[in-house]
């Protein structure tokens, strides 16, 4: 599964001219591969090795409640489709993140989340739902280098995710429950963000997740919460 949750801010929230809400646009996009095992597959994919396709925007709305922390309430409402069949499914979700950064120790960041998401598929196949809980760190080490013009630092970061109603995989990808999950992630971050085509990234890393059976590595650009 290859993931790109893309987001825009349409107006950022500005504290010191009195502006304390913002609004971003979320753009989620979500392909599934099939005929995938590792890495080195990458290169010889073509658009038939292409089994599912989601796309799930929304908007979400930070509010700066004090100098450091930020409440950002969002609704996201989408589809998503197999290739391979005809199956479609309208896929919609809702929550909070909370984000701390704290002034006696701006190396921290701290986060958590509430979602509440589900699908409503076609060929009256049942609705499903669940809800998931998560919260972070990350820790920044400022190193007084440069790259392109802009201050370098490395960050450390650690995830857990945990679901209330155990988010369950179907045939034909696997049958198993994921009741929790957990995620360490390194990136190299930039004092001033980098703009391609409209999208802003501080930084970009790479993450291991895993719980249980199930294992995932994850390309970002930016903290989650």
């Amino acid at each position: 599964m290859l993931r790109a949750p893309l987001d825009f801010n349409l107006s950022e929230a500005e504290p010191e001219a009195g502006r304390r809400f913002g609004m971003r646009l979320l753009m989620p996009v979500a392909v599934g591969l099939t005929q995938y095992e590792d890495f080195v597959d990458i290169p010889e994919l073509d658009i038939e090795d292409i089994q599912s396709i989601s796309v799930v925007p929304g908007v979400e709305f930070p509010i700066w409640l004090t100098d450091e922390w930020t409440l950002s309430p969002f609704a996201q409402l989408g589809f998503g489709m197999d290739t391979k069949s005809d199956s479609r499914s309208i896929i919609w979700g809702s929550g909070a993140r909370v984000r701390w950064e704290p002034r006696d120790a701006p190396q921290w960041l701290v986060g958590g989340e509430f979602l509440w998401a589900g699908n409503n598929p076609n060929n009256n196949q049942p609705t499903t739902d669940f809800t998931r809980w998560g919260v972070g760190a990350e820790y920044r080490i400022d190193t007084q280098q440069q790259l392109f013009d802009r201050e370098i630092s490395w960050h450390l970061r650690a995830l857990l995710w945990q679901y209330s109603d155990a988010l369950r995989f179907e045939p034909p990808l696997q049958l198993f429950k994921l009741n929790s999950a957990t995620e360490v992630g390194v990136s190299v971050g930039f004092s001033r963000p980098f703009n391609i085509f409209g999208y802003k990234f501080h930084q970009g890393g790479i993450g291991y997740e895993w719980a249980d059976d199930f294992k995932a590595v994850k390309f970002y650009t930016t903290f989650p919460f």
